[in-house]
């Protein structure tokens, strides 16, 4: 018979990959074959059979020209990794597959390799595998005795199974441990583990990567260490451990040892059994033996085991992977066989020569182009290759320590970088060759392998990159981004990485983080420090010089490598790989990565990550945003960002998940301003069935039965009214493996379908017809997938049209119709494609539109929801858990109460590129609001303790020029001016760090493009009404952080002056917080608080209050009305806040920075700490609100009276509550158990006397801007706020005002957590307040003009030695030093000498008029003395029941109550004497008329 009947092997082909000798060999192999055979027949040719598989297919082998990529023009294009495929070697493919070019050759290969001799393929037996069996006689004898003499070596001197893991049975503690038991992390106090292996001779090894760098000790145990979680390794006897973080080694005792460890450092721990020693490594460098002389013998044997503080984390690898830094002479705990290693090496040799050969098939030029004969035998030697690689790729050890030097040369780099190798940063334009490799492996493997090894490369880089960096120039984690990035540039592997991996298993997060080098690095690169006033000396300018050229080399590091990762996310945001049944790489991102946000981001994650690789994330990403918007919208030369549109909040755009709105939870919104939305997307109003009687707010339509797991059925809705239906499956199946159906629209009105069958569809059949055609015969022959479809979800139809009528009658179905089926026509369109992930180009339609009914709720409960009119042609797809969405309908036009329509359009195809950067921009705002915010404060600290450090250094030397120091001292002072240097040193080499690499400008001028998108998005949806509480919470808070993060949180070296447009910016954010701080539009009490926080921030630093004395004149005197509403069924403490900081510097005695005893008292904080806010900000007084104020309370008489008298009212409240407070105090302190009261008690006393403060200055700040409110009689209710204001004043003097009270003796007692309480606060605000009253009848001489003094005087409990204890008069001699007070004695820090000198002044006018008022009321009559106060005569006459009092009385009678002081009848009329009513219960109530001057401003104020 003649050879070429049989399958030979090209020569050259063989000889590339294998050598010359190989292929001798092969040959001489077949020959002996073809002898033996004696079947006599000529059947065409068996290389003929590769080429066709009887399917009419034919294979890309016969095609002369094209690329690499013809090899794979197979289904490749239609999986992308998510749905299991199958591969050469488990069976055939699924029948849905197209046809695979190379499938024939797969079929040969796999029965080549599986089918005994004796089975004939085309019409002549195969000769026998000499392929294979060669191939394998080449591995084994790579196989050397020293390699099988190590294997066994190995598993001498080691107890427990060959797997090494911590064991679950031996622990201490609560812990949380990754799957393969290699990862733990703390979740108790101190807890311990230790591994299921013990050894008992030999040398061993094993490496912990340390996740955090707290508390930890690791080492080795014997089992009969005894844990708990006070002692873990080597607090006891028989454990020996290190820790980093304390620089000590444990063994019962401690001593000083080692390093001080750094996050992603690898510490070897390292046991000689033989000698009796330990040692331990840390990054490859040996801190020296540890320990000698340990315990051995029979009964003793070692545990690897570590003891963990709360949230300290590691990694171990035992052995399974090949250790980062082994150790000559010592063994991996776990063994693995040497022999793998020189296997693996040869098969990639030749898989190597194979890719070659590949990459210059076509290279014609040099004569190395392929024939047929030899691609035949390069396509069947590589899946040779991997039938032998396959089983092997299953070892993570072999994938680490065999396949990835493979991998990195592929790539061009090298096989394994070192601590101080230089990794080249550029990457290839293009990674042809391991793009080809990939794809192979795609091919060839097993889908499951070939997931598998991409997790365990992915574990790798990850595990590469976390080591902790000893070299600037960060070869670890450019090595490890490199080798990620050509992985995901293959479209495959890329979508299973987004899929399954970057967000679920290895968080894509980890990889944007850049970790600040090892501290010795940064003392090698900055070996001086250098901050402000380091030094006097002349060579300051070249040590400035110095510090900041090294701050530049930092800063062109860490941007090398922030392009890498640019590179990175750039790849994985591909759009161009989708088509009209799968999603773009950028969709499946904007997916996953918005769920991973809401997972490990959000506070309160089960997950959370550490804030500052959300901080990386954010910067990552909103840099490629400007890019992507610049590359793919709008070219522009400033690298904008796109605006985000308020419509994305409310049409469903973008999925918002839980996410709360300004005005509560979406369902409710979208339920309750359904009009508002309609009328903004230009459709009917999806909720008008209410007004016609079908349904409620609640229930908007009856609900009906829910159907479950189905997607992809597509059925016309046109067959819903008419007797055909046309059927199809589509390609999109879910990954679940469910299918689904999507009805279609035609010619009618309303349709109505209810599912009252919970049962699955049964498929098979029509899965079975798909090769046949979208419409579906009734042949007998051919399955009728709606029969099969009726019997299961048994649809019932009704005709709503009836007799013509065109209006549609909407209700439920009274009886059923037979669906039967018609073929495929022109007048149905191809529905294969109509899902609901169909790109919005597709559903674009002319066609007229109908009206429908559609359901779709998140609830398990569906409901029958009115819809609005859409194309004739529209698709209703039934997705899984019985939700409808479209196939073919716009995207403007998505109901935004149906959940399932969210994804139509989004997901298929490429998306829309303004659409995709806008909700990819959605999520930087996201991120920033849920995890940036904090780890910025935390960054911003450090800077403040750097600063602390430079005072107090500056203090200490201005110590030692003191004259008189003595020796004793100056030696002390010495010695803290080294060790604060030292520190500074320290701090400002971490400085270097943040200003290099965290605050810099580029990251400043980003923020503030985002801070004005934002601005920009919330104004635009404020201005759109009521859709304003469509807004997401997080937009408030990222404004308001971003604009203090841009102000004071970056670096001073990147001022924010530089920025053009920040004033305007900066008059927005104010203009924005001051008319939307009580906007009614906002119902979250978080978001509330958070404006008016930021307010009150606003008016602590000058920069954002003088924004704020800028913005329009409208706009502040919406925010003056707000502050000054009455206080009464409100929280006001921050109200009052704001008003006491724009007073704060013009009060009496009142421009306290801070003060180590008085000043410090003052800190009323209804403010966060989060802003910055301390009482001890200097005070930042605002001229122009206060005349804001004035003129508010002036123009609005009802306004200014409600005010102060709910300020009264609280200030009576808290002045009384303190007292209270004070007393119980006082008698607590005399009882034996003093020691033992509640600290509660004592904040609560602090917090009552500083809102009592706090009221005071108020009213001063009133009185003095506006007295008229308070002086003028003619104004309503202003002598009543006047008298009591008078009571109030005296109540408070007569209790602080003296030395001998309850106030006195509890200062006297010097309580903890009450040194707040202090005269200067509370007598200065009440001097002030005097001052302000009387200051304008100094110079009056009648009685009659006195009103003020009249109204103070004439107030039963005022007491004139009380007003004197102001000055320090009326003091007895034998008063404590502590008790002494006078105003005097602060001039002139905190009082000036001219505000003494005034109120000495109204001291001694108070002191004049005194007597004289007191015996004009001496000559009252006992008959015309008022019988409630007995101090003043009777003035006024109560209607209808004419008792009588003095106007005081009832004045203030009237402030709380209505009803007569005798016979408790309602007054409804007060009339003086002199027929002037003061009071008419039948008039107009204040608080509605200022209720409505209030909001006539504005309908949401």
């Amino acid at each position: 018979m003649s050879s070429s009947n049989y399958l030979t092997f090209s020569s050259r082909v063989i000889q590339e990959i294998f050598g010359q000798d190989f292929s001798t060999e092969l040959q001489s192999r077949q020959n002996v074959e073809q002898m033996v055979d004696t079947d006599g027949s000529n059947p065409s040719s068996a290389k003929d059979s590769l080429l066709h598989d009887g399917t009419g297919g034919k294979g890309v082998i016969s095609s002369t020209k094209g690329n690499i990529e013809n090899l794979f023009k197979q289904h490749v294009e239609d999986t992308d990794g998510l749905k299991p495929n199958k591969s050469p070697r488990t069976g055939n493919p699924t029948t849905t597959v197209l046809l695979d070019p190379i499938l024939p050759i797969r079929n040969f290969i796999r029965k080549q390799a599986n089918l005994p001799i004796s089975q004939h393929f085309a019409k002549a037996p195969p000769p026998t595998d000499a392929l294979g069996e060669l191939m394998h006689q080449r591995l084994k004898t790579s196989l050397t005795a020293m390699d099988e003499r190590e294997s066994r070596q190995n598993e001498e001197g080691r107890l427990g199974p060959r797997i090494t893991k911590f064991d679950i049975a031996a622990h201490v503690g609560s812990f949380v441990m990754t799957s393969d038991r290699l990862g733990v992390t703390s979740q108790c106090n101190f807890g311990s583990v230790r591994a299921n292996i013990a050894l008992f001779k030999g040398k061993w090894h094993y490496e912990i990567q340390l996740g955090s760098k707290g508390v930890m000790q690791l080492g080795w145990a014997t089992l009969n260490t005894k844990f708990s979680q006070e002692k873990g390794v080597g607090d006891t006897t028989d454990s020996f451990g290190y820790d980093g973080n304390r620089l000590r080694k444990w063994n019962n005792t401690t001593a000083p040892y080692g390093e001080a460890w750094q996050v992603g450092d690898i510490i070897g721990c390292l046991i000689d059994l033989n000698e009796g020693s330990i040692e331990f490594y840390r990054n490859g460098k040996s801190l020296t033996q540890a320990f000698s002389n340990i315990p051995r013998g029979p009964g003793i044997a070692y545990f690897p085991a570590v003891s963990l503080a709360w949230g300290e984390n590691v990694v171990v690898n035992f052995g399974a992977s090949p250790l980062q830094f082994p150790v000559h002479g010592y063994l991996p705990i776990q063994p693995e066989t040497p022999a793998a290693d020189n296997k693996m090496h040869l098969l990639f040799d030749w898989l190597d020569n194979s890719l070659n050969l590949y990459l210059h098939s076509e290279d014609i030029v040099n004569g190395r182009s392929l024939s047929r004969e030899d691609y035949q035998t390069l396509l069947i030697v590589t899946n040779r290759i991997f039938e032998f690689l396959a089983p092997s790729m299953n070892s993570a050890f072999i994938v680490e320590q065999a396949f990835l030097p493979f991998y990195a040369r592929t790539i061009g780099l090298p096989e394994k970088v070192a601590i101080q190798d230089e990794v080249i940063i550029e990457a290839p334009e293009s990674h042809v060759k391991v793009n080809l490799l990939l794809e192979l492996m795609w091919t060839y493997l097993e889908e499951a392998e070939m997931k598998k090894c991409i997790e365990r490369m992915c574990n790798v880089f990850m595990n590469c990159f976390r080591s902790n960096s000893l070299s600037l120039s960060y070869p670890f984690q450019v090595y490890s981004l490199r080798c990620l990035i050509a992985l995901v540039e293959n479209k495959r592997s890329r979508r299973y990485l987004i899929h399954h991996i970057l967000f679920d298993k290895i968080k894509l997060t980890n990889f944007m983080h850049i970790r600040p080098v090892d501290d010795e690095i940064l003392k090698v690169l900055i070996p001086n420090g250098w901050w402000s006033g380091k030094s006097d000396s002349g060579n300051a300018e070249a040590e400035a010089l110095e510090y900041q050229v090294a701050c530049d080399s930092i800063g062109q590091h860490i941007q090398a490598v922030e392009e890498v990762q640019m590179h990175l996310l750039r790849t994985l945001l591909t759009n161009t790989d989708g088509n009209e049944k799968r999603p773009s790489s950028r969709s499946l991102f904007l997916r996953k990565f918005r769920v991973h946000i809401r997972d490990t981001i959000r506070p309160g994650s089960l997950l959370q990550h550490p804030l500052n690789k959300a901080l990386c994330t954010f910067f990552r990403i909103l840099k490629l945003t400007t890019l992507l918007w610049k590359e793919e919208v709008e070219p522009n030369e400033n690298f904008d960002l796109p605006d985000l549109p308020p419509k994305l909040f409310y049409d469903m755009t973008i999925d918002y998940q839980d996410a709360e709105r300004l005005g509560g939870v979406a369902n409710y919104l979208f339920k309750t301003h359904h009009e508002e939305v309609s009328r903004a997307l230009s459709i009917p109003d999806y909720m008008a069935g209410i007004r016609e009687g079908r349904g409620s707010r609640d229930t908007p339509m009856p609900s009906f039965f829910g159907v479950q797991n189905f997607t992809g059925l597509t059925i016309p809705i046109a067959s819903l009214s008419s007797p055909s239906v046309a059927v199809s499956m589509e390609d999109g199946a879910s990954e679940s493996g469910t299918t689904g159906f999507t009805v279609s629209a035609g010619n009618m009105s309303t349709a109505v379908t209810e599912l009252s069958s919970h049962a699955a569809i049964d498929t098979t059949s029509i899965r079975e017809s798909e090769s046949v055609g979208v419409g579906v015969s009734t042949s007998p022959s051919v399955p009728n997938p709606v029969n099969t479809l009726n019997q299961t979800l048994n649809f019932f139809i009704e005709e709503t049209f009836r007799g013509g009528s065109q209006t549609p009658q909407v209700g439920f179905i009274r009886s059923p119709a037979a669906l039967t089926t018609v073929s495929h026509t022109e007048n149905v369109p191809d529905l294969r494609t109509a899902s609901a992930t169909s790109s919005a180009e597709d559903m674009t339609s002319s066609v007229p539109r109908m009206n429908a009914l559609i359901a779709g709720t998140t609830s398990g409960t569906n409901l029958m929801i009115p819809m609005y009119d859409f194309p004739a042609d529209t698709a209703i797809r039934l997705l899984p858990g019985g939700f409808l969405g479209f196939s073919t309908y716009d995207r403007t036009g998505i109901r935004p109460n149906n959940p399932a329509t969210s994804l139509v359009g989004r997901d298929a195809g490429t998306m829309d590129p303004q659409t995709s950067i806008r909700e990819l921009l959605d999520d930087t705002v996201m991120i920033y609001s849920c995890g940036v915010k904090k780890h910025v404060e935390k960054i911003v600290s450090l800077r403040r303790n750097t600063e602390e450090y430079v005072r107090a250094l500056e203090r200490a030397r201005g110590e030692l020029k003191r004259p008189s120091i003595t020796e004793v001292e100056k030696i002390e002072v010495e010695k803290s001016i080294e060790v604060f240097s030292r520190k500074l040193d320290e701090q400002s080499r971490h400085m270097a760090w943040v200003q290099s690499g965290v605050f810099t400008p580029e990251r400043q001028r980003l923020a503030f493009q985002l801070l004005k998108v934002v601005l920009k998005t919330l104004k635009t949806g404020s201005s759109q009404g009521i859709l304003f509480v469509f807004v997401p919470e997080f937009y408030v808070t990222t404004m308001i952080h971003l604009t203090w993060l841009i102000l004071t949180q970056f670096h001073p070296t990147v001022p924010y002056t530089d920025l053009l447009g920040i004033d305007e910016v900066m008059d927005g954010v104010c203009e924005f917080v001051a008319t939307h701080f009580t906007d009614t539009r906002v119902a979250i009490a978080d978001t509330k608080d958070t404006l008016t926080q930021a307010l009150c921030a606003f008016v602590c630093n000058r920069i954002m209050l003088t924004s704020l004395e800028r913005i329009p004149e409208s706009s502040k005197k919406r925010m003056v009305k707000a502050l000054l509403r009455p206080y009464e069924n409100r929280a006001w403490a921050q109200s009052n806040w704001i008003l006491v900081r724009i007073w704060q510097g013009n009060g009496f005695g009142f421009r306290y920075p801070n003060s180590a005893q008085a000043r410090k008292a003052f800190r009323t904080k209804p403010i966060q700490d989060e802003f910055g806010i301390s009482s001890n900000l200097p005070p930042t007084p605002s001229p122009i609100l206060q005349q804001l104020v004035a003129s508010v309370l002036i123009d609005d008489p009802r306004l200014a009276s409600n005010y102060i008298h709910s300020v009264l009212n609280q200030l009576n409240w808290a002045f009384s509550e303190f007292v209270g407070l004070l007393q119980e105090i006082h008698s607590g302190a005399n009882r034996s158990d003093r020691a033992y009261m509640e600290s509660r008690q004592l904040k609560i006393c602090c917090t009552c006397f500083e809102l009592t403060q706090s009221l005071l200055r108020v009213i001063e700040m009133v009185i003095k801007v506006s007295p008229n409110v308070l002086t003028d009689f003619r104004r309503e209710s202003t002598e009543s706020l006047l008298y009591r204001l008078c009571m109030l004043v005296s109540q408070v003097l007569n209790r602080v005002g003296n030395s001998s009270g309850t106030f006195a003796q509890v200062m006297e007692l010097g309580i903890s957590g009450v040194e707040n309480i202090t005269y200067f606060p509370i007598m200065s605000a009440v001097a002030g307040i005097i001052v302000s009253l009387l200051e304008t009848e100094l110079d009056k001489d009648e009685p009659s003009s006195l009103i003020v003094t009249k109204a103070l005087l004439q107030e039963p409990s005022f007491q004139i030695t009380s007003l004197n204890f102001l000055l320090g008069k009326s003091q007895s001699a034998n008063t404590p030093e502590i008790l002494r007070f006078s105003l005097g004695s602060y001039v002139p820090e905190d009082v000036t000498q001219e505000e003494i000198e005034h109120l000495e002044e109204v001291l001694q006018h108070v002191a004049n008029w005194a007597p004289r008022l007191e015996a004009d009321n001496e000559s009252i009559s006992d008959d015309d003395v008022c019988t409630i106060c007995y101090a003043y005569p009777k003035s006024v006459t109560f209607k209808p029941c004419n008792h009588r009092s003095c106007r005081s009385c009832i004045l203030h009678h009237l402030l709380n109550r209505g009803e007569c002081f005798f016979c408790k009848g309602i007054i409804e009329q007060v009339v003086a004497d002199d027929g002037l009513t003061i009071h008419d219960i039948n008039a107009t109530s204040p608080d509605s008329e200022s209720e409505t001057t209030v909001s006539s401003a504005d309908q949401y104020m």
